[in-house]
């Protein structure tokens, strides 16, 4: 973390900078802090209405372009009101509400927007202002800040903080490799003294410039999961607003950072499953084997979310059949079939990880027209696959989720 005086990690934190500049973000000016009390409160990450009134104005249009700046002023004091409710000194508490309503209502504004009515009673219209535009993402501003301080006055500062439209969703906090639990710890602490900040903050990363871990401000620390590229996959501009709009809903258990680091992993395996296909399909197939090769991840027992019937491997599966199937017009469509439903014209079929290798090899033998995925679903430990039968992998995930809770132990 940016600690007065201390420059660790200044090496990562301004190469990621680099990173984030060269991909369009624009630096942004830390707010001159305050020593004086009740002001030096709201010295950490804030919303500033002017300037989120301006971003918005760059995609709104008709009576919505209007509407931004009352909307921009009712989500700067969304925060607002949520520090005054815990303030014991505060001189407007019949007016507040508690975090959890703030940060919840602040969601539902940043993924819906907010609607508004207006002219006619009898016949009224509406409009619908929104925080970020995710059709038309070249028109959001993205800004990186540096060193922004806490509330707190005792020297902790925000390694990098990220803002969309100057709505500060991301913190970034660097630490000592084998003593990251630690700094995410201290994160959550400034983070629950700073109810401002707590209202609008999506995701805390907290990393040592190699292994980087992610959770959100509801997460025990010890759930933070591990995240492997904090630029590529998370804040480049490609990537930032999926991380944003399939988070975390605040507040819910069943919504938790693990889950959806789980569920990012199967779609990930998803997408890049479906672009073999599309490419063996485009160039021909002139493989050797039937099975033109295996995915391969740890067994259920190792994750920690079973999202469907099918178990984690078995919803992988089924989702790469089902986009194959319910694929929107003008897309590449691609023949696919389950093992128990495979036709004469079927180009693949996948092989259900319950399936035995005898199994998978019967099932080759009765029908050689057709072309095969293999889906494995490991146990812990080494796994052995016979490449002269599979092929090779496609792509895998030969490691269960990792937490903050074995970071420490690992180091």
């Amino acid at each position: 973390m940016y600690l007065v005086n201390q420059r660790a990690h200044a090496y990562h934190r301004k190469k990621l900078i680099r990173q984030l500049l060269a991909d369009g973000y624009k630096m942004g000016q830390v707010p001159e802090s305050t020593q004086d009390e009740p002001y030096a409160l709201f010295n950490g990450p804030s919303v500033d209405s002017w300037e989120l009134e301006n971003d918005l104005k760059r995609f709104h249009t008709g009576e919505a372009w209007y509407r931004v700046e009352h909307f921009a002023t009712e989500v700067s004091f969304l925060g607002t009101k949520a520090f005054h409710h815990y303030w014991p000194d505060s001189p407007k508490p019949e007016g507040s509400h508690s975090l959890e309503y703030a940060r919840e209502h602040f969601f539902d504004w940043l993924i819906a927007g907010r609607e508004f009515q207006y002219l006619y009673e009898s016949r009224p219209l509406y409009c619908t202002c929104q925080l970020i535009d995710y059709t038309n993402t070249q028109f959001n501003a993205l800004h990186v800040f540096e060193a922004w301080p806490g509330c707190q006055n005792n020297g902790f500062a925000w390694d990098l903080v990220i803002t969309i439209n100057h709505l500060p969703l991301i913190g970034v906090v660097y630490g000592d490799t084998g003593r990251l639990l630690e700094t995410a710890q201290k994160a959550l602490a400034e983070i629950e003294n700073d109810k401002v900040f707590g209202t609008y903050i999506q995701f805390l990363v907290v990393t040592d410039g190699h292994n980087t871990y992610i959770g959100s401000p509801d997460d025990d620390a010890m759930a933070f999961c591990k995240w492997n590229d904090l630029h590529d996959d998370i804040l480049s501009p490609s990537k930032i607003y999926d991380f944003i709009y399939y988070g975390v809903r605040p507040g819910f258990v069943e919504d938790s950072f693990a889950t959806f680091v789980a569920d990012a992993q199967q779609f990930e395996m998803v997408r890049q499953i479906n672009e073999f296909l599309k490419k063996s399909k485009r160039e021909g197939l002139s493989v050797e084997r039937q099975c033109v090769g295996y995915v391969l991840a740890p067994s259920t027992a190792n994750n920690l979310r079973h999202p469907s019937p099918f178990g984690w491997m078995g919803a992988v599966r089924q989702m790469v059949f089902e986009q194959n199937v319910l694929l929107c017009i003008g897309e590449e469509l691609i023949n696919v079939s389950q093992a128990e439903d495979i036709r004469d014209d079927t180009e693949y079929a996948l092989l259900d990880e319950e399936m035995t290798d005898l199994e998978c090899a019967q099932l080759m033998l009765n029908h050689p027209k057709a072309y095969y995925v293999r889906f494995l679903d490991r146990p812990a430990g080494p796994y052995l696959v016979d490449t002269n039968l599979f092929g090779n992998p496609i792509c895998k995930f030969d490691f269960p989720i990792e937490t903050l809770e074995y970071e420490s132990g690992a180091s």
